[in-house]
């Protein structure tokens, strides 16, 4: 004979899965999650035998066992339940109730079996014909204290869970309050709506004064966007699709306010909306603060504009001063030195030593003055011209320059050059930097006797660095701040001939090629200058 079960626990699939390992696996079962569920069954199919959990959600297993006891076409079905604890009162109490047999905690899927077999095979043995009436009232009591520890126990948890939705409220009232964001919510089947302490802030009222819908939300819309927002909103209810929108309120006290409002859907299983939410931000600020940087960028705009007209006037200026230093200057200079030498060669037997003397210092002083103006003109136009990029090998063209440099000089340094990277640069520009690099290694290096200049790469850089060595008198860091200044010099002119404007003139060049120039030195231990250049593919 095929015995049909009904499994009644919240974890039904569990239960199912031990009795699929027992020999209980070819029986008809049936599954129910409630109690209720439990008895709809065993109303409408021939149920052989009941297995139950003692805790179940909507009524114990111990009260569903009473209604089955209860019923008269039920009454005489096979009751077992199950129960996590190990109390002997529960025991008690099922039998007293009409269970037929009780397991405990510490019984195994075996044990069930052992006990539906048992049934089956002998279902006089079995089977508890208890009437409600004939249940104690002792038992009675017993379960009712038993519900009532239950209801307590319920009662606390709901307790903490209602103190914790309290404070979750609290915590999302405080959080729009910050953020000056309201919410609200529409129910689509019976037009109920809600509106958080935030929304009633916003639009400057209060739930006693508004009762919330969606008429008395519209009625705070300003009249000039009022039917332009009626309709997005009777659009999107038409297609049940989320919108937002912006305008303007008007308040009771008579303000006006700008919001931002974004609304969405709830859909039931059928895919019909039944709810819509959304927010309200209150984006006045927002705006006049956008509004105040709008204006600050037009103002600032034209100030830079104003301020570039200056700096072309001003560069004009400049190109201007240049060409005057260049030809009315120079050509007075050129005159003071030409007539201060033509003076000394046909007159100068008749001055005296200290009257030669003088006139040496004016010749020396116009040589000078006009190598101060071409350092300027220099410096002047390194910003002029836009770069000529080409790919240039550092190593021919340091070599050259060395060459270049050391043809005249009768001391000339030791020199050591290291493999060095291509670079793609202004070639007439990236030289004049290794002239004023190199020209500097061996002036400074000049009183060294044993002078020496090496140029070399950086191998740990990301980008091609190139630095230049030399073992020259040096100077203290404490002074690097005047390093790549123009006229400012860290040896005197009586110990170094120059004119402080060639590592200027470097600087400059390396910045328009967007790289960089730095140095590392200490008194007597020579000194170390590095460039780089931004990294570019060769083309």
């Amino acid at each position: 004979m095929n015995h049909t079960l009904l499994l009644v626990s919240e974890r039904p699939n569990v239960v199912t899965g031990l009795l699929e390992e027992s020999s209980l696996a070819g029986y008809n079962t049936y599954t129910a999650h409630h109690a209720n569920d439990a008895l709809q069954i065993m109303n409408t199919k021939n149920i052989d035998a009941v297995i139950c959990d003692a805790a179940l959600a909507d009524v114990d297993g111990y009260h569903l066992c009473y209604k089955i006891r209860k019923s008269d076409k039920l009454k005489g079905t096979p009751v077992i339940i199950c129960s996590n604890g190990t109390d002997k009162t529960e025991a008690r109490m099922a039998r007293d109730l009409g269970a037929d047999i009780f397991i405990n905690g510490a019984a195994t899927a075996q044990v069930i079996v052992d006990h539906i077999t048992s049934i089956f095979d002998n279902p006089k043995h079995y089977t508890n014909r208890l009437s409600p009436q004939s249940i104690s009232t002792e038992a009675m009591l017993r379960y009712n204290e038993q519900l009532i520890a239950q209801l307590e126990k319920q009662n606390e948890e709901l307790r903490k869970t209602k103190s914790e939705n309290e404070r979750m409220i609290q915590i999302l009232n405080e959080a729009q309050q910050i953020a000056h964001i309201g919410s609200f919510e529409l129910n689509l089947e019976t037009y109920e709506s809600n509106w958080s302490i935030e929304q009633y802030k916003i639009l400057g009222t209060t739930p006693e004064e508004t009762t919330p819908s969606l008429n008395s939300f519209l009625a705070f819309i300003h009249p000039d966007d009022r039917e332009r927002i009626k309709t997005a909103i009777e659009v999107s209810f038409a297609n049940n699709s989320p919108h937002e929108f912006r305008c303007r309120l008007l308040r009771k006290d008579g303000s006006a306010r700008l919001i931002y409002c974004y609304t969405g859907y709830t859909f039931n299983e059928e895919g019909k909306a039944i709810r819509t939410y959304g927010i309200t931000h209150d984006i006045t600020e927002k705006a006049v603060a956008e509004q105040q940087v709008t204006e600050l960028n037009a103002n600032l705009e034209e100030r830079v504009n104003e301020r570039t007209e200056a700096l072309v006037d001003a560069n004009q200026q400049l190109e201007s001063f240049a060409y005057s230093v260049s030809h009315d200057l120079r050509a007075p200079l050129r005159s003071i030195y030409a007539f201060s030498q033509l003076l000394h060669k046909k007159h100068g037997y008749q001055l005296d030593e200290n009257g030669n003397e003088l006139l040496q210092f004016i010749c020396n002083s116009a040589a000078k003055m006009q190598e101060l103006i071409g350092d300027l003109l220099a410096f002047s136009r390194v910003d002029k011209n836009a770069l000529d990029l080409t790919d240039i090998g550092m190593n021919e063209l340091v070599t050259g320059t060395w060459k270049s440099l050391t043809a005249t000089i009768e001391n000339v340094p030791a020199f050591k050059i290291n493999q060095l990277p291509f670079m793609r640069a202004d070639k007439p520009l990236i030289t004049q930097v290794l002239v004023n690099f190199l020209t500097n290694a061996i002036k400074y290096s000049s009183h060294n006797s044993q002078p020496m200049v090496e140029v070399g790469t950086v191998t740990d850089s990301k980008v091609p660095t190139i630095y230049i060595k030399d073992n020259g008198v040096g100077f203290s860091m404490l002074h690097y701040d005047k390093l790549f200044t123009v006229f400012q010099r860290l040896h005197t002119s009586n110990e170094f001939e120059g004119t402080g404007v060639g590592l200027a003139i470097v600087k400059r060049i390396l910045d328009k090629h967007n790289g960089k120039v730095w140095a590392v030195s200490e008194p007597g231990q020579g000194a170390t200058f590095y460039f780089s250049l931004p990294w570019q593919r060769l083309q």
